[in-house]
């Protein structure tokens, strides 16, 4: 039929945790409403319950408004009426579905990637769609003929006060201690949705000393990088605070299920710093971490009695190592953090107000910060390298080569990593970008220079030296 077609979206788009992608390269915005509709016939297929109500999220990127669109009539036209449609952060999406507000949750977004991508995060009840799933409706997808969709307008859009309501009466409930706050606090938003909460904090907290930056008035345009940690966040950041003093800086990346602490003289504090934090006014949990996490910091944490399980990086396997060992809490260097209280949803906000209320109990802030021991680790390199099988390759032979001649004590759930007397270092190879991440540290700043040699060697042949020059060792 002339007005049937094909999807023409990439399988590179297809990832371990989503659908993401450069809009009109991976795919067009059209290309979601098969996907929607190849989600649907899916969950109908492998589920008894019928889908009734679905949450669609977006973000503020140029393309998300289309994509909403594409996506509400692929759902109508699937025959499911009940539709809330909202423009949130993705952890009030993920805070609906545990609620049991929908069937199903849709939120479009590309997260930290850059504004030209943008993608589909999803959710059947409070479970993710991940991996094998999002392989199989695609597939499921590239085999079948739909119709041209024609956009209309939709009358079936339900109200979603409810839902932000929901969200802002557990943010009061979980932070009464934050009334009347005093700190100076910097947020970068950029741009994202994230802002019109932060809003809402300031005016039911009284809030008299928080700053909002990164999103112009007409909250069509995002500012500044949705990377929190771009080079173009952190240049911005150390300007304002040459001009301005503040307590902190709590930077959120574009969909705000991340955030990063910057001290007041713009240090980034990494998420095993922050988590590290966490777990020292928690008292006596057991904790997450991921396999980027500092060794300084994992053994400080074992001589405190914390049981500590290292699991491989990306949101899902924390979740699953948290649920395995009934953990208490998990954290990821990026800067994810999981809760107990909030269905270990790794929500941005949440966690940036988790830390205001531990330094309203300590009293200032700068206690909380210097809680932290001295640590002479690396910041996360992450270094272009070819395909995946390249990577592959170097973690395997670093793991052939190094590991027999230096490791003592190695693990392999995520690349390799391995503890020394002297030090540690990590290596993986990344699931959303074509970089090795590397990371390593010495628990004595004497071994520092021995060490760096070492992990130098471990991949000058695999890396050009301006990219291991654009370092600091």
């Amino acid at each position: 039929m002339s007005d049937c077609t094909r999807s023409c979206m990439q399988q590179s788009a297809i990832k371990s945790y989503d659908v993401r992608g450069i809009v009109g390269k991976d795919f067009i915005e059209q290309d979601t409403y098969f996907f929607v509709r190849a989600l649907l016939d899916f969950l109908q297929k492998n589920n008894h319950d019928p889908i009734q109500k679905i949450i669609i999220g977006y973000d503020h990127r140029a393309t998300s408004k289309t994509i909403e669109q594409f996506v509400v009539q692929a759902c109508v036209d699937f025959g499911v009426h009940n539709l809330f449609v909202l423009c949130v952060p993705t952890p009030v999406l993920q805070f609906a579905m545990h609620q049991g507000f929908a069937d199903v949750g849709i939120m479009i977004t590309a997260s930290h990637n850059p504004l030209h991508y943008n993608g589909l995060k999803l959710w059947y009840k409070t479970q993710s769609l991940q991996g094998s799933a999002l392989q199989s409706i695609w597939q499921s997808m590239q085999s079948q003929q739909y119709r041209l969709p024609v956009l209309q307008r939709v009358a079936c859009l339900q109200s979603t006060d409810f839902i932000m309501q929901a969200y802002y009466n557990f943010l009061d409930k979980q932070f009464s201690m934050l009334h009347n706050m005093q700190y100076s606090v910097l947020c970068m938003v950029s741009g994202g949705p994230v802002q019109s909460l932060l809003e809402w904090c300031i005016q039911h907290f009284a809030w008299q000393h928080v700053d909002i930056v990164g999103c112009k008035n007409n909250r069509e345009c995002i500012v500044f990088n949705p990377d929190p940690t771009s080079l173009e966040t952190q240049t911005f950041i150390k300007d304002v605070l040459s001009n301005k003093t503040y307590d902190c800086v709590l930077a959120f990346d574009g969909d705000a299920d991340r955030f990063v602490l910057y001290t007041s003289q713009g240090k980034i504090l990494s998420g095993d710093e922050v988590g590290f934090l966490f777990v020292q006014y928690m008292g006596g949990v057991s904790a997450v971490m991921d396999i980027k996490t500092s060794g300084g910091l994992v053994h400080v944490l074992q001589e405190k009695g914390v049981q500590v399980i290292l699991a491989p990086t990306g949101c899902a396997d924390i979740k699953k190592a948290i649920y395995e060992h009934n953990a208490q809490f998990g954290c990821e260097v990026s800067g994810h953090y999981f809760f107990k209280e909030h269905h270990f949803i790794d929500d941005g906000l949440y966690a940036a107000l988790s830390f205001l209320q531990c330094a309203v109990q300590a009293g200032c802030l700068h206690d909380v910060c210097a809680a932290l021991p001295p640590l002479h680790d690396s910041v996360e390199m992450r270094l272009p390298l070819g395909t995946a099988f390249d990577r592959d390759l170097v973690v395997n032979y670093l793991h052939d080569t190094v590991c027999k001649q230096y490791g003592e004590d190695i693990n392999l759930i995520d690349g390799i990593r391995y503890h020394t007397e002297i030090g540690w270092l990590m290596m993986r190879a990344s699931k959303t970008e074509p970089v090795l991440s590397l990371r390593y540290g010495v628990f004595d700043v004497h071994y520092k220079a021995e060490w760096v040699k070492i992990v130098k060697e471990c991949i000058q042949p695999f890396i050009v030296q301006a990219v291991i020059e654009k370092y600091e060792w």
